[in-house]
């Protein structure tokens, strides 16, 4: 509760946004679970695949993406589930300091980019076969 109300009145900026929630496969929980350390791709693949999502969205925008990300893990052992929670402003932030607002983008274009984006990531860091990334898309 103390979170949302300091991101209410010292962080966001009083525009519309979204709550966006992430997961992951039950197929790697496990392995986050047991290697910690790469919880924090997660958080990169979120905001990257935001971005690139309303890159497509609205490719005359000169903007980034307003975004702040909170990593949740759930559960204990069988239940292991760590997903992301995103608080994502409807449109971009431009180089000038303007705000522009974007038609929001499919969702499921934002699942599909947020999975790939992990996958690739686990196969950069020597996690996940070439094998297993290509079941799992």
């Amino acid at each position: 509760m103390l979170f949302a109300k300091r991101l209410v009145e010292e962080v966001l900026v009083p525009l519309n946004h979204r709550h966006v929630v992430l997961t992951i496969p039950k197929a790697l929980r496990g392995l986050f679970e047991r290697e910690r350390e790469l919880l924090g791709l997660l958080s990169r693949a979120g905001y990257d695949a935001v971005r690139e999502a309303f890159a497509a969205a609205a490719p005359e925008v000169d903007g980034i993406p307003g975004v702040v990300s909170s990593l949740q893990t759930f559960g204990s052992f069988f239940r292991w589930n760590s997903h992301l929670h995103l608080v994502v402003a409807d449109g971009l932030f431009t180089p000038a300091g303007g705000f522009q607002p974007v038609e929001w983008f499919d969702e499921a274009r934002l699942e599909e980019l947020f999975r790939r984006r992990v996958l690739a990531a686990l196969h950069g860091a020597e996690r996940l076969s070439e094998v297993t990334r290509e079941r799992l898309l």
